[in-house]
């Protein structure tokens, strides 16, 4: 009785909210760091072999917890195909398409841009899962692409080129952006039968072994990493503990306890903390044209998730990896 004429239940809820809040945050923060790091580490490593020991290094940790913690579940016959594609999608290809695109265009940009997989949702979902494309969906796939084209020109079409280094990078991390909405489609399937981390733990295994042939082929071609400073590989194992399994963790326990609808906000922490830290930290300007395209492509994912299970399917993914 004292506990309730003090408030005390009113505090204790509010300690909560903002403990579930500050998860949130902090996970979108982290994938915002995580761009950044990866511009540093392609930087002085090939991008291929990069990804490679980043996801081999999650794959790793995630079987030692798995073993740990006993957190098994069979594979039942039939959906080692399903597990093996949504890691390919959403590891292997998306991580490679990401890695090298990041090469040619800034962190920022990345981070934008990667942000418009809500929108490939629902395309493909209308496409391949018969979802209806609303107006407001169809709508928000014309803002979120307007937004892109602000980006790679930069403001103004006169300096739209194919061969422009920064629009080729673009076009890759738009790639990047449509494997993982490939991959959200597919783990519908996934997280239908399996729970969120036994399905993280198989998926990420075969995303990581997806990966090592290509960053094989890398290295067999001349590109050499046994010349890089630690950095680039203190960075990597950052991204594989915190900007990947930490950051995943995080964002599950908020999304266990906070509507899908109000997570998808937090996600949009993720590009403002990549554009300020490549600003201070690899000196990225920040100019109208990325502040007025980040607008659009944040506008129209939100058109598009509005009413829509993509938000959802984020929930269960974890924001596919980032």
């Amino acid at each position: 009785m004292n506990r309730f004429l003090l408030g005390q239940p009113n505090a204790d809820h509010t300690a909560s909210r903002q403990a579930i809040m500050a998860e949130a945050v902090i996970a979108a923060a982290l994938w915002g760091t995580s761009y950044v790091a990866a511009k540093v580490v392609v930087q002085s490593l090939p991008p291929l072999t990069a990804a490679a020991f980043r996801f081999l290094t999650v794959a790793v940790l995630l079987w030692i917890a798995t073993l740990v913690t006993g957190r098994w579940q069979a594979v039942q016959r039939g959906d080692w195909q399903w597990l093996a594609l949504a890691g390919l999608l959403q590891t292997s290809i998306y991580f490679s398409l990401q890695y090298v695109g990041i090469q040619l265009t800034s962190a920022s940009n990345t981070s934008v841009i990667v942000n418009v997989r809500p929108v490939f949702v629902a395309i493909l979902s209308a496409i391949l899962l018969r979802e209806t494309l609303t107006m407001r969906k169809a709508a928000g796939i014309l803002v979120a692409f307007a937004g892109i084209v602000i980006l790679s020109t930069r403001g103004s079409l006169a300096a739209l080129s194919l061969n422009a280094s920064h629009v080729k990078g673009d076009f890759l991390i738009l790639l990047n952006a449509i494997s993982g909405a490939l991959g959200i489609v597919v783990n519908k399937r996934v997280l239908a039968h399996y729970r969120p981390f036994p399905a993280m733990v198989y998926t990420q295994t075969f995303g990581a072994l997806g990966l090592l042939p290509l960053a094989v082929l890398e290295v067999a071609r001349g590109r050499s990493f046994l010349t890089a400073s630690p950095m680039p590989w203190l960075l990597l194992l950052y991204q594989a503990l915190f900007s990947t399994i930490v950051a995943h963790l995080l964002w599950n326990r908020a999304l266990a306890r906070m509507e899908a609808s109000r997570a998808a906000v937090f996600i949009y922490i993720a590009p403002l903390v990549t554009s300020v830290l490549s600003h201070v930290l690899l000196g990225e300007a920040i100019g109208l044209h990325l502040v007025f395209g980040a607008l659009l492509v944040f506008s129209g994912a939100v058109l598009t998730m509005s009413g829509t299970g993509s938000t959802q399917n984020d929930r269960q993914t974890g924001g596919s990896w980032r």
